[in-house]
């Protein structure tokens, strides 16, 4: 708490000593940023963010204005009848304004602003009521272990403007390329993350580290494990090579006798994985 003894002159007619006769006014800042503080039309005070001083004044009405230095946004502005020695408390709070948010990255993004979840797809702007002052901006990505951080900032929102910014998460991925005839369904660390169809390409979004990534082909089996390395901003290819698929695989077992119609590919066979950067 800040006291401050004004002049007469500054704030009103009297003799300005602070004696008991005199009336307080208390302007408690609830915003972050510093305001000005005017007394019928007249600067007399500098208030911190978050802070509150006192004023002495002799008792009457008058016209107080507070705003922003620089901008001269208006936060509040009221008439007061000020009375001896009585304290008057006037809370200046944030007022609501706008923020645009841009995701420039190739993910999507679940942005977190003042308890509140809004999914933003890539290259696209969302435009947001907000509360100024410092906003506190959490974009998560989703991934099959569940969601990550991608991208935390503090973004200062001016009253009366519109505040901007803009994310670009770096891509962690793990891309399956499938060069198979058959569909594969693929695991990231035991959890589902979906299915890489026959000769098809999948981009899998990760937190950087390590993953172990399987494969399971349509009857259930597992094609591979392997284990992978990602980089924050980097990427893994995992190559499901293809498993020759002639008459006898299909129509036989392994020991001679006729197949069920499925392929089998004996003991040991698997797909061709080669993990590149």
């Amino acid at each position: 708490m800040i006291t401050m003894l004004l002049a007469a002159q500054a704030f009103a007619h009297g003799n300005g000593n602070g004696n008991g006769g005199d009336a307080r006014l208390r302007v408690d800042n609830h915003f972050d940023g510093e305001v000005e503080v005017l007394v019928d039309g007249r600067f007399v005070a500098m208030v911190p963010g978050d802070a509150a001083i006192d004023l002495q004044s002799r008792p009457g009405r008058h016209e107080v204005r507070v705003q922003r230095p620089g901008t001269g946004y208006v936060l509040t502005r009221t008439q007061l009848v000020l009375t001896p020695a009585a304290l008057v408390v006037l809370p200046v709070e944030a007022p609501r304004t706008t923020i645009r948010i841009d995701n420039q990255g190739q993910i999507p993004l679940r942005l977190t602003l003042e308890g509140n979840n809004v999914w933003l797809v890539p290259r696209t702007v969302v435009e947001l009521e907000v509360t100024s002052g410092n906003l506190d901006v959490t974009a998560m990505a989703h991934e099959p272990r569940g969601d990550f951080f991608a991208v935390e900032r503090t973004v200062w929102v001016e009253p009366g403007q519109v505040a901007s910014t803009v994310l670009r998460p770096d891509p962690t991925m793990i891309v399956v390329d499938n060069d198979d005839i058959f569909d594969m369904r693929v695991l990231v660390d035991g959890k589902d993350a979906g299915v890489v169809d026959g000769g098809d390409v999948r981009q899998i979004w990760v937190h950087p580290g390590p993953s172990v990534v399987t494969l399971i082909d349509p009857f259930g089996r597992i094609r591979s494990e392997t284990r992978v390395v990602v980089q924050r901003g980097q990427e893994s290819l995992i190559v499901v090579g293809d498993f020759h698929h002639d008459h006898d695989h299909h129509d036989h077992r392994p020991d001679g006798r006729p197949g069920d119609g499925r392929p089998d590919h004996g003991p040991g066979r698997g797909p061709t994985v080669v993990t590149v950067r």
